[in-house]
């Protein structure tokens, strides 16, 4: 899962512990072996899920995120829960589902009138190489039984918890 920044990636990934889905951050504030551990103990199969930031705010390179110069293993499906902000990361983004002449599936969520002008770049970018990009129209009505938990275990996801939990994840890696 790609996200716009660190916060968002460890409110995700508490969200998703709340429903006992093994995830992990690839926070780009950490130390080089940290993150690269992360990747490994994702490879190996520790973690269903790798979450990772765009949020290069606080650390030396934009090379210290997830978008380019990872060796993932086995990704099936790369998902964009915040679109990324230019042609090239998405292109970076959903080539982890293609490598050793695999395949795989990108989604992407849409939530603004930028992302919407960031899709038909990308939309454009794509067709260049002859692929297209389709529309998928989810029916939110499928997720009324699940509402009322999930706003539950979002209220529970505060500032503090995400704070916490970084930091206890960074003493278990620096251990």
């Amino acid at each position: 899962l790609f996200v716009s920044t660190c916060e968002r990636a460890y409110r995700l990934r508490i969200f998703l512990e709340q429903f006992g889905v093994r995830s992990c951050c690839v926070n780009p504030d950490f130390p080089l072996s940290c993150r690269q551990h992360i990747v490994e103990e994702f490879n190996k199969g520790v973690y269903d899920i790798l979450i990772a930031p765009d949020d290069h705010s606080n650390s030396k390179s934009r090379e210290s995120g997830m978008a380019r110069g990872v060796d993932f293993k086995r990704v099936d499906v790369v998902i964009n829960f915040d679109f990324p902000e230019s042609v090239d990361s998405y292109v970076h983004r959903v080539g982890r589902t293609a490598r050793a002449g695999q395949s795989g599936t990108a989604i992407s969520f849409i939530s603004s009138i930028e992302d919407m002008k960031m899709l038909d770049l990308v939309r454009a970018n794509q067709e260049t190489i002859a692929r297209s990009i389709g529309d998928y129209a989810f029916d939110l009505s499928l997720l009324d039984g699940f509402r009322y938990r999930m706003t539950d275990a979002l209220r529970s996801v505060t500032r503090a918890v995400i704070k916490d939990t970084q930091l206890s994840e960074l003493k278990a890696e620096l251990a």
